[in-house]
């Protein structure tokens, strides 16, 4: 399976988060499945990881967003910054309420399908001539 991701390397490598906001759960929590792009998307989930305490702003968190597919897993940045303290779960209300989880996946699968695996043979435009 890929695995991709564009959080820089080393920045939470080896770390647990520190919160996690499930928006679609894994078929094995009680998740259902989504069909993208060709693609079955089994689970999502928002990761905090609180990197700074931030004093009077409060924490400074990186949020993530991993999306699990058929064709793999893809973890993309998805908010960072002082938030406050309920960050994640603001994210995580704003992501579902909004019709965001859509172009989440959408831009999983994209990222996945670019770093992942080359076209089909027969799929790509026609030669030129």
């Amino acid at each position: 399976m890929i695995r991709v991701s564009d959080v820089p390397p080393g920045r939470i490598a080896g770390r647990r988060p520190d919160g996690v906001f499930d928006v679609l759960p894994a078929r094995g929590g009680g998740g259902g499945t989504v069909r993208a792009r060709g693609r079955t998307v089994t689970a999502i989930r928002l990761c905090e990881y609180v990197e700074r305490a931030g004093g009077p702003r409060g924490p400074y968190s990186l949020i993530t967003a991993v999306v699990e597919t058929d064709a793999g897993t893809a973890e993309l940045a998805y908010d960072e910054g002082y938030r406050g303290r309920g960050a994640l779960e603001d994210a995580g209300r704003f992501l579902v309420g909004h019709l965001g989880a859509s172009a989440l996946v959408e831009r999983a699968v994209m990222s996945l399908d670019s770093r992942g695996r080359r076209p089909e043979r027969g799929t790509g435009p026609a030669p030129n001539g």
